[in-house]
């Protein structure tokens, strides 16, 4: 028979969960990708993969409550993006895919990020199964929390 250990004689004291910090955003609209970047002094016009990536990124749920911040960063990240492609810089690969990656880009990458996608056939199971597994997060405060998207 297994006893558990008593929390208070543990070696291992893991600090409680850091609270959410609940903050109203006003989402932005996505900007317009300029016709071109400077690298080494000159400018560049993006490359044709890039263009259509930022397209891309116009009609993504992903980018549902994008602020003006995230935009920005997501600017920084077209230019990445083109100077990989351009074979301008090549170390821009795995630079691009580490703030790739922040966006939720890949199914690991959302897995990672708690993202749940969703058809119309599983909506409501998902958004039940989020709402669960939100349950079990212990939160500080006033909070909203997560629902699948």
């Amino acid at each position: 028979m297994s006893r558990r250990k008593d929390p208070a004689s543990r070696a291992r004291r893991n600090p409680e969960k850091i609270p959410f910090k609940i903050m109203e955003l006003e989402p932005a609209p996505q900007p317009s990708l300029p016709a071109h970047f400077v690298y080494d002094g000159r400018r560049i016009k993006f490359h044709s993969q890039t263009q259509s990536w930022w397209s891309h990124w116009r009609t993504s749920p992903l980018n549902n409550g994008f602020t003006v911040h995230d935009w920005d960063y997501l600017l920084e990240t077209a230019i990445v993006h083109s100077r990989h492609w351009h074979g301008l810089d090549m170390k821009a690969a795995s630079e691009l895919r580490m703030r790739m990656s922040r966006f939720g880009v890949t199914p690991e990458d959302r897995a990672k990020l708690r993202i749940i996608t969703v058809d119309a056939d599983t909506r409501e199971e998902k958004a039940r199964e989020a709402a669960e597994r939100n349950a079990r997060v212990p939160i500080v405060g006033e909070s909203r929390r997560l629902t699948a998207i």
